[in-house]
């Protein structure tokens, strides 16, 4: 398994988190969407800490929210 391929999966799992989270809001369900805001902040360490390694170069900035 590659860097790349990794990254991919981090990506992947960082864009499910995502979406739970989004759905934890939307059914009022505080919990679920607290858990899913940790797992896609992991995410989002596991993937700076790759690019402070020189494995990637992350596009845009790290503080870009998403509309709601």
């Amino acid at each position: 398994m590659t860097a790349q391929d990794v990254i991919g999966i981090v990506r992947e799992v960082k864009s499910d988190f995502e979406r739970e989270e989004d759905q934890g809001l939307l059914q009022r369900d505080l919990h679920k969407a607290e858990q899913a805001l940790a797992g896609k902040y992991a995410c989002e360490r596991i993937l700076r800490a790759l690019e402070a390694r020189g494995e990637i170069s992350l596009v845009g900035s790290r503080r870009v929210g998403r509309a709601r």
